[in-house]
């Protein structure tokens, strides 16, 4: 009778162990082995990936495979991607409230990638060593002004006619402390998936720029206005923020 008991209360402590332990699973490295991967019993995983409202990201990568670092990054920047044959590769990163185009370039760099956009969809492959590299460099405005695509020229040739008004209701937010009027832009620009220019002439200046839900019409307003500056429609698709000209009558003798 006593073994008995003995052998139900140790047959009811195996199950309890069994329940109390975390789920693993096999999964395979490639390599003809397997290694474990581990999730708590809440099924949640940490957040490596956050974009912030103004489209500042924040990298933490400990060996997460670069295609599941993209994928967050572009579902959260709300940009179109395709991958294509591209391996494996472990990141290891850590980056804080960088800007999404310098953010990519990194991850090429470490992960040995190219990309090349096409009406908005980025196609990123693998690095071909025989071709030139496409290169991603800090710039205020996108090339297509309705598709986000972006490059670092001053002039856009291939888009001809004005921007309808109806752009300036566009909704943004913008939370900088002392930050250089360009890059203030450049995040509007972004989020309004719009072609801002600003005149190079203009001296860099740090403002800071709270507008929580705003439209670009009220954004606009108030930093061209409180910087002595004005903005304007041209006909290349893209708006132009300039020196505010003389205005009133000359006289001259």
């Amino acid at each position: 009778m006593m073994m008995k008991k003995l052998w139900w209360i140790g047959a009811l402590m195996a199950i309890a162990c069994s329940a109390i332990a975390q789920d693993t699973t096999d999964t395979p490295t490639g390599t003809g082995g397997t290694t474990k991967t581990t999730e708590t019993t809440t099924g949640t995983r940490s957040k490596e990936v956050q974009t912030d409202a103004t489209g500042m990201v924040t990298i933490t990568s400990k060996g997460r495979d670069v295609r599941d670092v993209i994928t967050d990054l572009f579902s959260q920047s709300k940009k179109n991607f395709v991958i294509e044959n591209v391996p494996r590769t472990d990141l290891f990163l850590s980056l804080n409230n960088i800007d999404f185009d310098e953010t990519f370039a990194i991850i090429c760099r470490l992960a040995k990638l190219d990309f090349e956009i096409q009406n908005g969809i980025y196609y990123i492959t693998r690095l071909d060593p025989n071709k030139p590299k496409t290169q991603l460099t800090n710039r205020t405005t996108p090339t297509n002004p309705m598709a986000g695509d972006t490059t670092p020229t001053t002039t856009n040739p291939k888009f001809q006619g004005r921007l309808p008004q109806s752009v300036l209701d566009k909704k943004i937010t913008t939370r900088f402390n002392k930050t250089d009027f360009r890059e203030v832009i450049k995040a509007i620009a972004r989020q309004a998936d719009l072609w801002i220019e600003v005149d190079p002439t203009i001296q860099a200046r740090r403002i800071d720029a709270y507008l929580i839900d705003t439209t670009l019409k009220q954004a606009l307003d108030m930093l061209t206005s409180a910087l002595g500056l004005e903005y304007k429609f041209t006909e290349n698709m893209s708006i132009m923020i300039t020196k505010t000209e003389p205005r009133g009558v000359r006289l001259s003798d």
